[in-house]
This record gives C-alpha cells, sequence and structure tokens, in this order.
C-alpha cells in the first residue's frame, strides 16, 4: 500500500530524472525482498503480474477519460492507462529487462484487436467490417496515436536488435502493423514525421532493411538447398520464414492506401545521409525466388506464400500510382520473375504437387496484378513500352483461360461451403481483373496492337471453353471510364457473383422511376436505390446457392413462364370449345368443371372427355402458378423484411439525436376523412332520394371497394416506423402485396386459376398474364400508368361534363332523348331524370362522340334546332375532340 501510495505521488512528475531514479530505488528494493523470500517473493511477483494483466483486460472496456472503472477500490480509466504507460514505455525502453514493456505493447495490440473483433471475440479482416465498424476501428487506432503510442513503437523498433523476434522491437513491430491496418492516415502521418524530422539516422528504415536481408541470406540458402532436388523446409527455416513475411506485411502497411509520401521513402531519402532502399531489396527477394522456373517447381505451401507476401508488398508500393516505384521496378530484372511465375505448374513433371491449387493460382493473379499495377495512372508511356516489348500477350491470352475455367470448376464444387467458394472465385476474379487491365493499357502502343490484333481475352481454339472463357469474363469482369487526374481511365473491376441476379424487375422499375435529364440526378437515384439492389442480389444469391430449384428457376424463369402461358392458352381453347349460351334448345358443354365432376351439372357424354382434358390442364396450371409464387414469395418477402428492418433500425438512431423522433404520420388520415364523409353523404342522399329502394350493392362497392382499400392505405401510409410487432406484419404483409406488380398479380392468377373450376370465364382472365410476359405489352401499360394522376382529372371532366349535358338536355330537350334513334316507335324509351339521362349519355353519347345516338334528328322547321346546333355540335368538339384527343396527347407522351 506504501508502494502503491509512493507510485502515486512520483507519478504527478515521472519525467524527472531524480523521480525516475526514486521508481528505481522502489524497484530495488522490491527485487530485494523478492530475493531474500524466493518462493514467496516468486509468488508475489507472479500475482502481480497477474493483477496488472486484469486491471488492463478491464480498463480495457473503457475507451475515454471520463468512463472511469474501479478497480481495487481506485478509479482507473483507458485514457490514463495509455498515458501511463506510454510515459513507461519511453522511460523504460533500454531496460535489460522488457518483459513489462512488451507487455504495455501487447496491452495496445490487443485493444485494437477487440476493437476489430465480433461477438465471439473473433478478430476480422477489414472487408468483413462494414463502414461504421471501420471507421470505430480506425477512430481507436487514431487515439493510441494521438497518445503517443506511434511514437513509442517506433523508439523501440529502432533501438532494438532486428535478429531477435521476441523482443521489444519485434513485439513493438507487431503494434505498428496494427496500429497501421488498413491504412490509418493519422498513424501514417506520424510515421512520415518520425521518419524525416526525427530519425535522422534512419534506425527505423534500417531495422526493415535488416531483417529483409536476412530473408534475402534465408532465400539464397533455400536455392543452394533445392538446386539439385527437393527438400523440405526444415523447422527452423519456417520460422524465420514467417518472420520475414512479417517484415514484408510491415513495410506493406507502411504504404496500404496508396500512401505516396510513404512510398516514396520506401525507395529514397534525399533529406538524409544515408540512402536505404527497401525497395531494391524486396525487388532482389521476388528475383532470387523465381530467377529460375526449375526453383518455382521446387516449392512447397510455405515458399510460395513467401513469394505472393514479396509480391504484395511490390505492388503496394507501385499503386496509387508512384510513379518512380514504377520505373524502378520495370527496369529491374522483376520482369524475368513475373515471366517465369505465370506459366509456371509449381510442380515437376511426374511428381506430386506440393503446392496448393489455391495458393498456385493466387500467385499467378499477383503477378499478374504486379504488371497492372506498373502501368497504372501513369500519363507517360515510358513502362508501357518496356511491358509491350518484353511481355509476350499470348502467354498472358492462355492464362486468362486458366483462370476462366478455374472459376467455372470452383463455382461447380457442391462439396465446397459457398463462402469458400466465393473467396477461391474471389482471388482468380483479381487477376482476370487485371488482364483485363493491362490489355487496356498496352493497347495504346502501337507495336502491341498490331501484334495482338487477332488475340483478345477470352479467345480459344476450344469453341466450348471460349464459350465458358468469355461467360465467366462478362459476367466477373466490369469496366468503366473515369475521368482522373485531368484524362480518362479505362478501369476494370472484378464484379462480385451475386451482380447477375439483380432481377429485370428491379430495373424496370428502376428505369420508371429515374430522373433521366441529368447525370447528377442519375447518380442521386442510383446511390438512393442501391441499398435495396444490393439487398436483393444477395437474397437471391443466397436462395440460388443453397437451393438448386431456385437457381434452375431463376435462371430460367422467362422460359418457365412461357411454358406456362403456353398451358393456359391450352385450357382456354378447351374451356371454349366446350361453353355455350343457355338459350339453346339443347344443353351442349358444361360452364363449371368442379359442378360437371360432382353431376351437380348435366354434361353429356361426348364431352366428358373435353372435361377429363380441363382437369388434366387445369391442375398443373395450378401447379404452375403456386410455384412461380412460392418462387417469389421467398425472393420477395426477406428483401420487404430486411427494408422494414432497417427502418427500425434506423429510427432507433435517430431517437438517440431526437428522441421526438415521431413514429406515426397523423397526416395520412386527411383525405380518409373527406372519403369517408363523402361516401357516407352519397349513401344518405340515395336512400333519402330513392326511399323503399335501397341499392345494397352500391353500397358494398363504396365501403369495401373504396373506404376499405383507402383505409388499409391510410393505416400503411400513418405507420412512419413499424415501432411494434402487430405493426411490422401488418406492414410486411401490406408491403408484399401492393408494392410488388409481379407478386400482386401472380397472387391474382392462382386465385383465377382456382375459381376458374367453378366459372369457366375465370380461365379467361389468366390470358392476361402475357402482359406480365411481354416488355411490349408493358410499355403499353405504362403510357396508362405513368399518367394515371393526369388521365384521372381527365375522366373526372368527362363525368362532369356528362353530368352538365344532362342536366341541361333533360331541362331543354327531354322528348328528343331515346335509346334507339332509329328504332321505328311512336313511344320510344328515352330517359326522363337526370340519373337516367347521364346514364344514357355516358353510355352511347361518350363512345360516340357526339349525341346522334341518343337523340332523335330533327331540322330546320323545329322551333329548338338552333338550341340543338348549339348543344350537340358544343358536346361533338367538348368530348368527341378536345378530350379525346387529351387522352391521347397523355398517353403517346
Amino acid at each position: 500500500g506504501r508502494l502503491a501510495s509512493e507510485i502515486d505521488e512520483i507519478d504527478e512528475d515521472f519525467d524527472e530524472p531524480h523521480k525516475g531514479r526514486k521508481i528505481g530505488n522502489i524497484m530495488d528494493v522490491g527485487r530485494g525482498v523478492g530475493g531474500a523470500f524466493k518462493g514467496f517473493g516468486g509468488a508475489i511477483k507472479d500475482a502481480f503480474e497477474d493483477a496488472i494483466e486484469d486491471i488492463i483486460d478491464i480498463v480495457n472496456d473503457s475507451d475515454s477519460e471520463e468512463d472511469f472503472v474501479e478497480v481495487f477500490g481506485v478509479q482507473i480509466a483507458w485514457g490514463q492507462l495509455v498515458k501511463r504507460m506510454v510515459r513507461y514505455a519511453k522511460a523504460h525502453n533500454f531496460d535489460v529487462d522488457e518483459t513489462s514493456c512488451i507487455r504495455v505493447y501487447n496491452a495496445f495490440k490487443n485493444h485494437l484487436f477487440k476493437a476489430r473483433s465480433d461477438e465471439n471475440a473473433e478478430v476480422r479482416y477489414a472487408s468483413d467490417m462494414d463502414q461504421e465498424e471501420l471507421a470505430e476501428y480506425r477512430r481507436h487506432q487514431s487515439a493510441l496515436n494521438e497518445e503517443g503510442v506511434t511514437r513509442v513503437a517506433l523508439d523501440a523498433i529502432s533501438t532494438h536488435s532486428s535478429g531477435v523476434e521476441d523482443n521489444s522491437g519485434g513485439v513493438a513491430l507487431d503494434l505498428l502493423m496494427e496500429l497501421l491496418y488498413s491504412g490509418n492516415m493519422d498513424v501514417q502521418a506520424a510515421v512520415h514525421e518520425y521518419i524525416v524530422d526525427v530519425d535522422k539516422d534512419a534506425k527505423f528504415l534500417k531495422h526493415l532493411r535488416a531483417r529483409l536481408i536476412l530473408g534475402v541470406q534465408l532465400l539464397k540458402e533455400r536455392n543452394e538447398t533445392v538446386a539439385y532436388e527437393f527438400v523440405q523446409v526444415p523447422v527452423r527455416q519456417r520460422e524465420e520464414y514467417d518472420r520475414v513475411r512479417k517484415t514484408l506485411m510491415a513495410v506493406q502497411s507502411l504504404m496500404e492506401g496508396h500512401n505516396l509520401r510513404l512510398q516514396n521513402l520506401v525507395r529514397s531519402q534525399p533529406m538524409h545521409a544515408a540512402d536505404i532502399n527497401l525497395l531494391k531489396i524486396m525487388v532482389e527477394m521476388l528475383v532470387i525466388q523465381s530467377e529460375e522456373p526449375i526453383l518455382l517447381k521446387r516449392m512447397e505451401n510455405i515458399g510460395v506464400e513467401m513469394l505472393v507476401s514479396t509480391l504484395d508488398a511490390i505492388i503496394e508500393s507501385m499503386q496509387g500510382p508512384c510513379h518512380g516505384n514504377q520505373l524502378f521496378v520495370v527496369k529491374s530484372d522483376a520482369l524475368v520473375a513475373i515471366k517465369n511465375i505465370i506459366p509456371s505448374t509449381f510442380t515437376e513433371s511426374n511428381k506430386e504437387r506440393r503446392v496448393d491449387r489455391r495458393l498456385r493460382m493466387k500467385v499467378k493473379a499477383k503477378a499478374v496484378a504486379f504488371l497492372a499495377a506498373a502501368l497504372e495512372g501513369r500519363k507517360d508511356k515510358d513502362v508501357h513500352e518496356v511491358l509491350a516489348e518484353q511481355v509476350e500477350w499470348h502467354m498472358l491470352i492462355t492464362f486468362s483461360g486458366v483462370i476462366t475455367r478455374y472459376i467455372h470448376k470452383v463455382n461447380a464444387r457442391t462439396d465446397m461451403p459457398e463462402e469458400k467458394r466465393q473467396e477461391l472465385a474471389g482471388e482468380a476474379v483479381e487477376g482476370l481483373v487485371a488482364l483485363q487491365n493491362i490489355q487496356t493499357e498496352l493497347r495504346l502502343i502501337p507495336s502491341f496492337r498490331d501484334s495482338a490484333k487477332d488475340l483478345d481475352l477470352g479467345e480459344s481454339s476450344d469453341v466450348k471453353a471460349q464459350a465458358t472463357d468469355k461467360r465467366v469474363m462478362r459476367s466477373r469482369v466490369g469496366s468503366v471510364e473515369v475521368f482522373w487526374n485531368g484524362h480518362i481511365e479505362y478501369v476494370s473491376f472484378p464484379l462480385p457473383q451475386e451482380t447477375e441476379f439483380l432481377s429485370s424487375t428491379s430495373k424496370q422499375r428502376f428505369m420508371e422511376i429515374v430522373d433521366l435529364s441529368t447525370a447528377e440526378k442519375r447518380v442521386k437515384e442510383l446511390i438512393k436505390e442501391a441499398p435495396h439492389f444490393i439487398a436483393e442480389m444477395k437474397q437471391v444469391f443466397s436462395l440460388a446457392r443453397s437451393s438448386k430449384l431456385y437457381e434452375f428457376m431463376h435462371h430460367n424463369l422467362t422460359s418457365i413462364k412461357m411454358l406456362q402461358y403456353a398451358l393456359v392458352i391450352l385450357l382456354n381453347l378447351n374451356v371454349i370449345m366446350a361453353s355455350y349460351g343457355q338459350d339453346l334448345s339443347e344443353r351442349h358443354g358444361y360452364d363449371s368443371a368442379a359442378e360437371a365432376s360432382v353431376g351437380t351439372e348435366d354434361i353429356r357424354s361426348r364431352y366428358r372427355n373435353s372435361l377429363y382434358l380441363t382437369w388434366a390442364l387445369g391442375i398443373p396450371n395450378f401447379v404452375g402458378y403456386f410455384f412461380i409464387m412460392g418462387f417469389l414469395g421467398i425472393t420477395e418477402v426477406p428483401i420487404i423484411i430486411r427494408q422494414i428492418d432497417d427502418r427500425i433500425e434506423h429510427y432507433k438512431m435517430e431517437v438517440l439525436d431526437d428522441p421526438d423522433t415521431p413514429t406515426r404520420n397523423p397526416d395520412a388520415w386527411t383525405w380518409w376523412g373527406v372519403t369517408l364523409v363523402f361516401n357516407i353523404m352519397f349513401i344518405v342522399m340515395h336512400i333519402f332520394n330513392y326511399p323503399g329502394d335501397p341499392d345494397f350493392t352500391l353500397y358494398y362497392v363504396l365501403v369495401f371497394g373504396i373506404n376499405l382499400p383507402w383505409t388499409l392505405l391510410c393505416v400503411r401510409n400513418y405507420i412512419a416506423v413499424p415501432d411494434t410487432e402487430r405493426a411490422r406484419w401488418f406492414c410486411i404483409v401490406f408491403d408484399s402485396i401492393v408494392t410488388k406488380p409481379f407478386m400482386r398479380n401472380h397472387l391474382l392468377l392462382l386465385q383465377f386459376s382456382v375459381q376458374g373450376f367453378f366459372n369457366s370465364e375465370f380461365f379467361t382472365l389468366m390470358l392476361l398474364d402475357v402482359v406480365n410476359i411481354s416488355t411490349t405489352l408493358q410499355d403499353i401499360v405504362k403510357s396508362v400508368t405513368k399518367p394515371a394522376a393526369q388521365l384521372g382529372i381527365v375522366a373526372y371532366t368527362f363525368v362532369i361534363t356528362v353530368v352538365i349535358y344532362a342536366h341541361f338536355g333533360l331541362t331543354l330537350f327531354e322528348d328528343s332523348f331515346v335509346y334507339d334513334p332509329d328504332a321505328d316507335d311512336d313511344d320510344p324509351v328515352g330517359c326522363h331524370s337526370v340519373v337516367s339521362c347521364f346514364w344514357l349519355i355516358l353510355y352511347q353519347g361518350v363512345p360516340a362522340g357526339s349525341m346522334e345516338n341518343v337523340q332523335d334528328v330533327i331540322n330546320n322547321r323545329d322551333p329548338d334546332y338552333l338550341n340543338r346546333v348549339v348543344y350537340d355540335l358544343s358536346f361533338f368538339i367538348l368530348v368527341g375532340i378536345l378530350l379525346f384527343n387529351v387522352i391521347t396527347g397523355l398517353m403517346v407522351d
């Protein structure tokens, strides 16, 4: 206790030399006690170290100065502990006993590991983290960097031997790599500042150089060992291989994210007297490993992994681009190594393969990516000319065929988990993307363009193989033109496998809603819809990979629909031939297959086979639509559920910022109230004006045909956020049926396929399924649905026009209204109320666009002649010309 209190007193001014000596004296006393009581002192030491680790683990849960944790009665925050550990590591960097410093570095590293771990404590790669998680992880890195952790790690690396892996320098290098992971720009800036302004003697780069030189010696020794025959890498060398790979990954992490300043520093440091070229050593390592084809054939997995790490580091040094590194690498012997790697089999003839197929493909893809990185973003043609002269395009064409067939075989494997298949295929696709970029760049050189004009990626002498190659290229590699650094770059990129599962319905819907007038508006709409596209593609892709039946239906849905429609046509032809009216003197055929089968409806024996055929065609018809509905359901419903759940999660985030964020939208009921009052008043007025003759059918239509659907729509709009389980399920069901036209239409078709057995005329409605199949008809339907609001206003104008003409016509020309003007009848049937005249004009006058079908013809001897001229002619102009042409104009537009 007294020791702890004295340390607390000293800690406030830890950097003063005499205080550091006082701490040393206290620790000497502790060592003396431990020496006097060896067993007891050792136990105290172990317990003390365990307690320190427990404290670090507990406090590690806290990320801010304000968030304190009480340990042994003392309040401690992670931020305070970081400051203390940084000061301690600085003061004890040169201690002989490095245990405590190593424990400090490991504490920082584990803190960052935890920041990128999942709920199962599994450390994830950056590619497995979403944007928010990655930003949070980088916040942890930057927070440690601000407290000086990066500087402490660099000091430890610079001042410790490169030949000992588990000393403070080795552990600090692990910490630095974790600080730099995923290209943290704050940490990279700190490293750059340290190399340029602090480390004048270049001790940090010398440490890395020494480690790389050990790698050069290791590889030369290995080449001598396998010069005449293959010899397995011994255990001792395997540990050295791992150390060299770690160094390569450390150099790569310095430049990660294409940090141009550090890329140049890896090659040269003009601000210092000493010039350390790490890139030159890495190129030398690449050449040593690949200078002879036989060396590649005598490799095993660990050797190829070293080769991959070497290529990764050099590729990172060139990408961005870094023009100086590109030119340096291309003018070295690295191209000889690359030309040996790409065609290599990595096995001696008639010998057992020692290198995994995946690793062979991976290293070759990296070799191609190496060439693409050398060409990236260059305005001059210096590198292009070198590669056009030295690289054989036929070799790359051959390799493209190897990649595409590899991808095809990987995708066809059913004994491998889907995630593993995607990972393997993704690594190979990187090679295809690189090949596409190489072809694009090198064709700017006339000599290469002339020599390769008859050879293209995906070309093959084998027609079947060529078809596979081209299909894989189209489905896995995309290209886009990018305006960058003042000129246009044609860039290829890997397409995720799920891109081929974006449905035509979604594409069509997007084209209907997007504003194509400007590029800015198109991009804005695309960004808005992108999450829905991605969710759908991932959902469909997942289902296709989990079910062969689903995948078959997805790829052949159009053909299945065509076959289904052919079945509908045959069913209707059979029913049409067996259907007759009721007025025949002798009953023929049948109207209901169900009633005819159970004997409720009489059927002549000669139509019995037709009845059997109706069932034979109708049942498969129902089953077909049932399967299509099931397919659509498991495709669309999970997407809708995800969208609704995302809205709920988004609401939860909004509540954190604004607790008053509403979950309901009262404005949704505004027009509902107006409609309800209108319908009620209409029913009341109808009862008052037609006493004793209520029309319940009309009332049901108003209530259930208008108010009920309108009410459901208002309820859905009212639920801005489905924050209860009942509201959530209502939104899922409503959105599935209403917002997905293809699914809604097929639900109706499924119903018609059942109803048709009871009333044959419902089978004819299924013929409208052609609209779901034909894009031409869908475009025609759009001419009505897109201007639906405008057409609704025109329809309302039709109605009020007919009301006006019915009322004035009844008042002025009641005796002229007839249902059949040509009938030779002394007392023709006419209309004698506004309502009856309304229906007469609507039924016969509006379709004709004139009054000649609803009124008697008169001549100029009739006293109402001029009034009739004005009345009839104005109706013709307003309805027959203007309104009908307005409809035509809206639809054509």
